[in-house]
């Protein structure tokens, strides 16, 4: 920004004109050039929030995932433990149970009736 100072007229009675265009043209683009920088600090601000918070919501959105796969997991483990136990427990109520088995003599057979085959007007 500068000033233009001139004189005119005789020396005893000078006229002094100033041009003070080129100061406020100077100061004026200075204003501009401070309220864009604003702008733009402003955009980068708002670009960055919005960055923040997607990454926020990114981190939230995978945080649930891993929860919700680490919850799968041990769900699938307590139920292969669970149907191991079972199969455990099916195997020694078999081995018990033939154990029972081979320990008990087998029932001995009723000693068999004869067969009646007179005929019937015989009969007692």
């Amino acid at each position: 920004p500068a000033i233009q100072l001139g004189y005119s007229g005789p020396l005893a009675a000078p006229e002094r004109r100033l041009d003070v265009a080129p100061l406020t043209t100077g100061l004026a683009a200075l204003v501009l050039q401070r309220e864009l920088e604003k702008i733009e600090l402003f955009d980068a601000d708002q670009s960055e929030r919005q960055r923040r918070r997607a990454r926020i919501e990114m981190d939230r959105a995978r945080s649930a995932a891993e929860e919700a796969a680490r919850q799968a997991r041990i769900k699938a483990q307590q139920a292969a433990e669970e149907a191991a136990r079972q199969a455990r427990q099916r195997a020694e109520e078999e081995a018990a149970r033939r154990a029972r088995m081979e320990a008990e003599p087998p029932p001995l057979a009723p000693d068999p009736q004869p067969l009646n085959i007179s005929p019937p007007t015989a009969r007692p």
